[in-house]
């Protein structure tokens, strides 16, 4: 089989050379501010605009402010101009973040426009390439082939290195057999034949990439084609299922003392290779592990962070009949670990509510304050560490540490709420149903969900970017129109966008139970925006 090709990246950095003063590209983006204008639609049928935004950290930081003048850009199409240069006010550090931006009065408004040139006494503006499209567009060259081919639900996305796109969850096959499967689609979305993993005998809730390429896959299944696996299973690159890591698992997990159906919910790398997996269970290979495990890269039990998780997440005294569960696990910048779900008590431990942190050898960080989270029995379906130890949540909640705050919150490193962040997102989510959170690396925030209601204003549908105070950015909601709809034939556990993953050209890859977006039927239940 011939390897997806890779996505080309759309971002260039500089790295200082020496004290040198430099020019570091944070993002290339069309613009985000609600006075662009909207060309005629190009080729593909995507809203396209004539205003460009490139923003840019400058080290070190200017002794005074620089201006349009100070610029020499170059570009690519005829008839641009630069017509703003302004810090924005967000740098940290050494470093000074500006915006520059330009219109383009070339008609019909170009696909992309790329930005050279210098800056008065930091040199050259490194190439880049802005795509001339409105954020949370749909990607129209992005194949719906999968349209006829998916029922249910995806639940999990994950991105190979050289592009291809793994996508779980409650699925039917290529040949619309119920398999409950894994698939993967080449980097324009086509279905990949020849990536056959087998049939899974129950839902795949989430994916990894493991630090090897190798392909992790969580969920409520015990068997994938006639092999018992139990909950987690790793597949080669090209979908060959690892009996190594299987045997490496040992007994794998179990619910003791008539506890649930096992499931491993979510999953995460760390940099050093080693797997944290989130689910319902007690034990790992007959060792106490409640809900929160790490495996060696090989699939080897870590039994040093067993032993330090002990119980784990649990609701004392009623786990037979409501058992705790990680839903979302994420690992912040110092290799600390966030686990979230619905729990009250963690390895004995009842200073917890739904959220813990976790040190990097498994003992509870007491640091972190999360005694009052979210009210008994609701959940944190995501969790996201931002760069700087800020921790987002979102779920099915409506009030943190004793204040109203639907859906999503923000809360500072040592746990407590971001009081600056409730108060820009305002009345949050309409049905308090935050399923996924992505991270863009200018700090912008893209939330998935169920709901149709964002900061008081109706007919958001299931998807929104925030920008990094919290405020709801009306540009990505306007270019997104009637968003995603449509739960037709999935029951009553339809709950609109499940997953969002970031390409590393920026491009927004979202999966979920929708059956249309932007009044455009027909499109499967994965789609690709530009963001």
């Amino acid at each position: 089989m011939t390897p997806p090709s890779p996505t080309p990246s759309r971002r260039t950095v500089v790295t200082a050379v020496w004290a040198a003063p430099t020019i570091t590209v944070l993002s290339a983006a069309p613009s985000f501010a609600a006075s662009g204008t909207i060309a005629p639609g190009a080729s593909n049928g995507i809203a396209r605009t004539r205003t460009l935004n490139l923003l840019l950290t400058l080290t070190p930081a200017p002794a005074d402010p620089l201006t349009v003048a100070d610029v020499a850009a170059l570009y690519s199409a005829p008839d641009t101009t630069t017509t703003a240069f302004a810090p924005t006010g967000s740098g940290t550090g050494p470093g000074a973040t500006y915006l520059l931006t330009a219109t383009t009065a070339t008609t019909p408004a170009p696909d992309t426009i790329t930005v050279s040139g210098a800056i008065r006494g930091y040199g050259t503006i490194p190439s880049t390439v802005v795509e001339l499209v409105k954020a949370g567009s749909r990607d129209n060259a992005f194949s719906t082939a999968l349209a006829g081919s998916i029922g249910g639900q995806v639940f999990a996305l994950a991105v190979q290195p050289n592009g291809g796109i793994i996508v779980g969850g409650s699925l039917a096959d290529a040949q619309g057999r119920d398999a409950r499967s894994v698939q993967r689609l080449d980097p324009s979305g086509r279905p990949d034949p020849a990536f056959d993993v087998g049939a899974f005998d129950r839902v795949v809730s989430c994916l990894a990439i493991d630090a090897a390429g190798g392909i992790l896959v969580g969920g409520t299944f015990t068997q994938v084609g006639t092999r018992a696996t139990g909950p987690l299973v790793r597949f080669t690159s090209d979908g060959v299922l690892d009996t190594d890591f299987l045997a490496a698992l040992g007994a794998g997990f179990a619910s003791l003392g008539g506890g649930p159906i096992v499931s491993v919910q979510s999953l995460a790398v760390q940099a050093d290779g080693k797997i944290v997996v989130g689910g319902v269970f007690t034990h790992l290979d007959g060792q106490p592990s409640g809900c929160v495990a790490r495996l060696h890269p090989d699939g080897r039990p870590d039994l040093a962070f067993l032993a330090e998780v002990g119980v784990g997440a649990e609701y004392p005294g009623s786990r037979a009949y409501l058992p705790g569960f990680i839903a979302s696990l994420d690992v912040d910048a110092a290799g600390r670990i966030l686990a979230a779900g619905s729990f009250s008590s963690f390895a004995g431990d009842r200073a917890v509510n739904s959220l813990v942190r976790l040190q990097p050898d498994g003992r509870r960080d007491a640091d972190f304050r999360s005694a009052k989270g979210p009210g008994m029995f609701d959940v944190i379906w995501a969790v996201r560490a931002q760069p700087d130890g800020r921790v987002l949540i979102g779920g099915g909640f409506r009030t943190f540490d004793g204040q109203a705050a639907v859906g999503l919150t923000r809360l500072m490193p040592d746990g407590t709420r971001d009081a600056d962040f409730t108060a820009a997102l305002g009345t949050g989510f309409d049905y308090s149903s935050v399923r996924a959170i992505a991270l863009q690396p200018d700090g912008r925030i893209i939330v998935g969900g169920g709901f149709s209601t964002v900061s008081g204003t109706t007919g958001i549908n299931q998807i929104v970017r925030l920008d990094p105070s919290g405020t709801r950015e009306t540009i990505f909601s306007v270019n997104t129109g009637s968003g995603f709809t449509g739960t037709a034939g999935v029951g009553s556990g339809a709950r609109g966008v499940n997953v969002i993953v970031r390409q590393a050209d920026g491009r927004l890859i979202v999966g979920g139970v929708f059956t249309a977006h932007d009044g455009t039927t027909g499109l499967g239940k994965v789609v690709r925006l530009f963001g």
